[in-house]
C-alpha cells in the first residue's frame, strides 16, 4: 500500500493511503509503516497545523502485512505502538476520513484522530485474534477509552464494529455521506481560528481525559492563563 505525503500550504499536509499497483490492500508493509511514522513526526513540527489523513481507494486500511522473515522481533511491535502513539501526541490537530473496511493497525489512525469523520457504511475490525494473537496495541488504549465490556466482543471476536457502534462510543467525531468533503470542511473552519489557543485546547482536552476531579479547576485556570500570555504576546 503506497503511504504518501502531500504539503498542501497555510501549515496544512495531507497523508494519503492508497491500494497497491495491482489493486489490492490497502495494507502495509514494515517499510510504509516506517514511512508513514516519518510523515507523523512532520506533524510535529511547529509550522504544522493541521494533519489531514484519508485514503484514495475504497478501503482505508487493511491491517499491516508481517514481513516474510518476521518471528517476533520486539523492535516491530516497537514500532507499531509508537507510530499509533506518536499520531495521538500530535500538538497540532489531526482529522482522518474513512471509509469502506478500517482494519488492525489503520484503527488508531482514525479513532485516535482529533477529529474523525467516517461514512455510514464503514466498519471497523480487529483481526489479530484470528491469526493466534491478542490485538495489545490496540487494546491498550481502546479499553480505556470505552471500557472492557465494550471492547471485548470487537477484540476478541474479530467481528466488524459498524460506524453506529463507534459513533455511539464516542470513538469516531461523526458519519457523513462524503467524508473527504466534511474534513475538508473542517480543515478550512480550523484555520481561520487561533493556532495557539486550538493547541492548547487539544493539550488541554487530552489531559482531562486523566485528570482527577479535584485537579480540574486549578488545571482549567492554568490553561486559560496560559492563553492570555499567549494573546499578549502576539499583540507585541
Amino acid at each position: 500500500m503506497p503511504v504518501t505525503q502531500n504539503v498542501l500550504g497555510d501549515g496544512v499536509a495531507e497523508i494519503v493511503l492508497s491500494p497497491g499497483e495491482d489493486g489490492t490492500g490497502p495494507a502495509v508493509t514494515t517499510a510504509e509503516i516506517r514511512e508513514l511514522r516519518s510523515y507523523v513526526f512532520d506533524a510535529h513540527r511547529d509550522e504544522r497545523r493541521v494533519t489531514l489523513i484519508r485514503q484514495s481507494g475504497p478501503d482505508f486500511c487493511l491491517g499491516r502485512v508481517p514481513d516474510a522473515d518476521e518471528h517476533g522481533e520486539p523492535a516491530i511491535y516497537q514500532l507499531l505502538a509508537s507510530t499509533t502513539d506518536l499520531w495521538a501526541k500530535v500538538p497540532g490537530i489531526t482529522v482522518a476520513a474513512a471509509s469502506g473496511r478500517v482494519q488492525g493497525f489503520g484503527v488508531g489512525f482514525v479513532m485516535q484522530a482529533d477529529i474523525s469523520v467516517v461514512a455510514d457504511a464503514t466498519t471497523f475490525r480487529f483481526p489479530e485474534i484470528e491469526a493466534g494473537f491478542a490485538p495489545s496495541i490496540v487494546a491498550a488504549w481502546l479499553a480505556r477509552r470505552v471500557g472492557w465490556q465494550t471492547a471485548a466482543p470487537w477484540l476478541l471476536t474479530a467481528m466488524p464494529v459498524p460506524a453506529a457502534i463507534a459513533l455511539r462510543n464516542g470513538l469516531v467525531s461523526e458519519t457523513a455521506a462524503d467524508p473527504d468533503a466534511r474534513a475538508r470542511e473542517f480543515t478550512e473552519t480550523l484555520l481561520g481560528l487561533d493556532d495557539y489557543s486550538l493547541r492548547e485546547c487539544k493539550r488541554f482536552g487530552r489531559m482531562a481525559e486523566d485528570l482527577p476531579r479535584e485537579a480540574w479547576v486549578s488545571t482549567a485556570v492554568d490553561s486559560l492563563v496560559r492563553q492570555h500570555v499567549q494573546a499578549v504576546e502576539n499583540k507585541k
